[in-house]
């Protein structure tokens, strides 16, 4: 009993390190796969496969943390619930899933037309690109709004509110 308990951490552990390493992992793979010097499909789907799901756990909490933040600062509503995270977790994995298909698709698309005779050294970094480019883009924009000079949000946009709301009849 105390040997499958302990191989149930062991897993859970295993697991937690993959998470958290992956985006060393997958930026070493796609270098790895850029020195070789050779394109093999096994490797793109492997890696538009696997790289989705390592994604849409990083966006889960990255977004999560990031509307906490904003939260504390704008007093919006943090939107920590379970649905929440799940919502975030799906939509991270899409979103990520999307951005490879795209970007397998448009690098597809420059190296046919441009004639380029060796694509790995564009393609594997540019899926690397792609398959966290949920992540990178939340973190953009969070910084951005971080660090941007801006005024307390007090109350709704100036006129905005006064034109709804005759139009609505309440003020």
């Amino acid at each position: 009993m105390l040997e499958r308990v302990w191989n149930h951490i062991v897993a859970f552990i295993a697991v937690l390190v993959v998470i958290a390493a992956a985006p060393a992992i997958t930026l070493a793979a796609a270098l790895w796969m850029a020195s070789i010097n050779r394109v093999d499909l096994d490797e793109i789907i492997l890696s538009v496969m696997v790289g989705p799901p390592l994604c849409a756990f990083w966006y889960m909490f990255i977004a999560t943390i990031t509307r906490l933040a904003r939260s504390k600062r704008e007093g919006v509503s943090p939107r920590n619930g379970f649905f929440w995270a799940g919502g975030r977790l799906f939509g991270g994995w899409f979103l990520s899933f999307a951005s490879t298909i795209l970007t397998v698709f448009m690098v597809s698309l420059c190296v046919r037309e441009l004639g380029i005779e060796s694509p790995s050294y564009i393609l594997f970094p540019a899926l690397f690109l792609g398959i966290w480019a949920p992540v990178i883009i939340n973190l953009l924009r969070h910084f951005m709004r971080y660090f941007t000079p801006h005024a307390p949000i007090t109350g709704a946009a100036a006129g905005v509110a006064d034109d709804q709301a005759t139009y609505v009849g309440r003020r």
